[in-house]
């Protein structure tokens, strides 16, 4: 199933949807939708996929720059009750600004690899990944209370 969402912003991306349960998908579709000016231009295809293999994690993306399509996996915790809704949206805005910000991060990414090895270069990674982290939340936090309001 696809759908197109175009915001004013975009000249619209090509949104897919996989292996969603039948009764989730309204309610991520509806989420993603609040947030979808905030996928990146570059991004032509966002493939949507429900993974029910990771017990721990709630949303992961990955991006393939150079074919202008990015993954967003939802994992079953994002459903957990224990997310309002505003977290959830939080959730989908981090993910977001990730791919917003690979450009970046997948280039230090590259160099640190090609520059470091051993130990300085897993030190050089986790303070990368640490920080990226960091940034990214920082912003998902102030998009979220602009989109729902109040801070986290």
């Amino acid at each position: 199933m696809s759908v197109n969402i175009v915001h004013p912003e975009h000249l619209g991306v090509r949104i897919e949807w996989f292996d969603f349960p039948g009764a989730l998908e309204p309610i991520f579709r509806k989420l993603l939708e609040q947030c979808a000016w905030l996928i990146p231009r570059w991004c032509g295809s966002l493939y949507v996929r429900y993974n029910s293999d990771n017990a721990d994690a709630v949303m992961m993306v990955s991006c393939a720059r150079p074919y202008r399509d990015a993954t967003i996996r939802v994992y079953p915790s994002f459903f957990d009750r224990e997310h309002s809704e505003a977290d959830q949206v939080e959730y989908i805005v981090h993910e977001l600004v990730h791919l917003n910000l690979s450009e970046v991060s997948d280039w230090m990414q590259q160099f640190l690899n090609r520059h470091f090895d051993g130990s300085m270069q897993s030190q050089a990674q986790a303070e990368l990944t640490d920080r990226n982290e960091a940034v990214t939340q920082e912003f998902a936090r102030i998009i979220r209370s602009r989109l729902i309001g109040g801070a986290s």
